[in-house]
């Protein structure tokens, strides 16, 4: 099988059909035959040893829920913000030929240009099992020790589950049959507003592609930490764009419930399970 240029010049040898597909001038042909190459030496590649189980601390932060200013100009404080969270997932983007894609695709797209939790969807290579009520701006403690194949990671994926006994939540505590819930101020400097929000995610409680961009290896020994963000670091939206906190107070009493059936609270449901406010940090123990 030969390879014809566009100069309709003489059939390529083998050789140089094996490391150089097709050679053309045209930008878009050159790229193609740039891609192929690369795919084609890739696979090439022996495999390697299988990867080593690695053993990981798990802790959780409240540090990225800073007072920050909605796209309506209400500036948002938390002071509570609980979540019920069951099992962490921590991706790769896959095997070999994963990692083949990987290179060809920071070749040809500029890595500025990418959003990391629009790599989702890798392959789930660590896990940390259990279900526990995180108290974000409370005390800090551990959750447990992840297991972690070697590797290159960037996403995470948590679940939410209903807080009840089992997660040491107490009957008559607010969270108590939901999933999450906040409370804090919001002013927009005439008006303030104390606001409480019980948080039911439904039938999908999953948040997808959180960021989280660590090199695994079996020597690696430092403290995976989760975080929740106020405002997407990478994009600037906040957790709280939509809200307009005067319009919710419609009685003038200053504060406001927010529950499930009410827009106010849907939108506080998508932030809360859209991977632009989710990260796991890695911090030397």
């Amino acid at each position: 099988m030969w390879c014809q240029t566009n100069d309709n010049s003489t059939q390529q040898p083998l050789r140089k059909r094996i490391l150089f597909p097709c050679r053309d001038r045209r930008v878009g042909t050159f790229a193609l035959c740039g891609l192929l190459t690369v795919l084609f030496l890739a696979a090439c590649e022996p495999e390697g040893d299988e990867p080593a189980e690695v053993s990981l601390p798990v802790t959780f932060s409240g540090s990225g829920l800073t007072p920050t200013v909605n796209d309506l100009g209400w500036q948002v404080t938390l002071n509570r913000f609980d979540v019920c969270v069951e099992n962490l997932e921590f991706t790769q983007e896959g095997e070999a030929h994963a990692s083949i894609l990987k290179r060809v695709s920071d070749f040809f797209i500029p890595e500025a240009m990418a959003h990391p939790g629009h790599l989702a969807g890798g392959d789930v290579t660590g896990t940390l099992t259990g279900k526990w009520l995180i108290p974000f701006l409370g005390a800090s403690r551990n959750l447990g020790l992840a297991t972690l194949l070697e590797g290159d990671y960037n996403g995470v994926n948590l679940s939410f589950c209903v807080a009840d006994e089992t997660v040491g939540a107490a009957a008559t505590s607010a969270i108590f049959g939901h999933q999450a819930m906040m409370n804090g101020t919001a002013t927009n400097g005439i008006s303030t507003v104390q606001f409480t929000a019980i948080i039911d995610i439904g039938d999908a409680p999953t948040m997808w592609g959180g960021v989280f961009e660590l090199m695994v290896a079996e020597s690696s020994s430092v403290q995976l930490v989760l975080h929740p963000f106020s405002v997407d670091p990478f994009e600037e939206d906040t957790f709280f764009d939509g809200l307009d906190f005067g319009t919710l107070d419609d009685d003038g009493d200053g504060a406001v419930n927010l529950i499930a059936g009410m827009p106010a609270h849907n939108i506080l449901m998508k932030s809360l399970l859209s991977h632009d406010h989710w990260s796991v940090i890695s911090n030397n123990k």
